[in-house]
């Protein structure tokens, strides 16, 4: 498969996260898109994200994750750090390198 990409999403805490992944190397590159993610999630977009991240295909398992689907009034940034917290915790993820867009 083009980059191994997969698409997906994962539920914490009762709430649920779309998120990319690829890359074949085996370290975890956490990419975070910032609050434009707001306009224009990851559900759709694998294989362009990976085509855009290419380079860090090879040494990286590279994960971009949107934040929750639905938001409530006053989710604040700290609110969704927890979630992205919740979610690398339930996929095993405990050390990454972290690399934010904005």
């Amino acid at each position: 498969m083009f980059f191994n990409i997969q698409e997906k999403n994962i539920t914490v805490n009762g709430i649920r996260m779309n998120y990319v992944a690829f890359g074949n190397g085996k370290i975890p590159l956490i990419i975070l898109p910032g609050l434009g993610d707001g306009l224009k999630s990851v559900r759709g977009q694998s294989a362009p994200l990976a085509i855009f991240y290419r380079e860090f295909a090879q040494k990286f398992r590279v994960y971009i994750f949107s934040r929750k689907n639905v938001l409530d009034e006053g989710y604040t940034t700290k609110d969704m750090a927890k979630d992205q917290k919740g979610a690398l915790e339930k996929l095993g993820i405990d050390r990454f390198y972290l690399m934010p867009t904005e």
